[in-house]
């Protein structure tokens, strides 16, 4: 299912009481980006394990807010630069693109500073223009997941995938092969790496505390999914799973919080 974020407060130059995101979109094309983002401000699909199919992150650029809901001003995300990855941020008028982008942090902020932030094992972003609105397509064969902020709380896997990140990016030193492949798996197998040390961590006793059941119950039925539909992501992910636990010599729990990510 798609995320339905709450309202905003209604106050003199911030957003309304709209909601910034609606649910009930499966695909979206970029050519039909502009009639869902009408009346939005975002929208976000999660993908699974919360939902079928590709995860998209849609998001409205526009040159004067609407104050009728949370009115994005500058996206914030990860990109590849002459193979490496690094930070890039873009306000209106959205160049045109049409170009992958890689794992970490998408970040959308309005005029006044309020923020949502969301998490990405890498995708494809797409930018069309018309009538005023500028879209961002955020889309990947990952899972795109919230990790909270102006427009309502975390996703409850979120913050797990953040701290993964966290942990990632800890480990990527210059040219390590922990970066090497990092920045060259596919979305899938990067996720699967993630499913793959999260059943590993709080599948361990002394980490019963730390998550729900459910949670455990969700990764490992994500990794039997996996394991089925996409084995060859799966063999990537032990590889990327296994350097990571020797680059930190033992595998402890990830990071709770949702604030961690690429640019922790």
């Amino acid at each position: 299912m798609a995320s339905s974020l709450g309202p905003t407060s209604e106050l003199p130059g911030a957003a309304g009481q709209e909601p910034a995101a609606q649910s009930g979109v499966q695909t979206l094309e970029p050519g039909s980006a502009h009639v869902l983002l009408t009346n939005l401000g975002f929208l976000l699909v999660p993908g699974p394990p919360l939902d079928h199919g590709a995860a998209y992150l849609l998001v409205a650029v526009r040159a004067k807010p609407t104050l009728a809901h949370f009115d994005p001003e500058r996206i914030a995300y990860w990109t590849f630069d002459q193979g490496h990855a690094a930070p890039v941020e873009i306000t209106w008028p959205l160049p045109k693109l049409e170009t992958p982008y890689s794992w970490g942090t998408i970040t959308i902020t309005d005029r006044l500073g309020a923020a949502n932030r969301f998490v990405s094992f890498g995708g494809t972003l797409v930018v069309s223009r018309d009538r005023g609105v500028h879209g961002a397509l955020f889309r990947s064969d990952a899972p795109i997941l919230s990790i909270g902020g102006q427009s309502g709380p975390a996703d409850a896997l979120g913050s797990q995938v953040a701290g993964f990140m966290a942990t990632l990016r800890g480990a990527a030193g210059y040219d390590s092969p922990v970066r090497i492949m990092a920045e060259t798996l596919t979305p899938v197998a990067l996720y699967a790496a993630f499913v793959l040390r999260a059943v590993e961590i709080y599948g361990h006793p002394n980490a019963a505390e730390s998550v729900s059941p459910h949670l455990i119950s969700l990764l490992r039925s994500e990794r039997h999914r996996l394991e089925s539909d996409s084995p060859a992501d799966v063999v990537s992910g032990h590889y990327l799973a296994d350097l990571l636990r020797t680059s930190s010599g033992t595998a402890p729990p990830m990071g709770r919080s949702g604030r961690n990510g690429r640019d922790g």
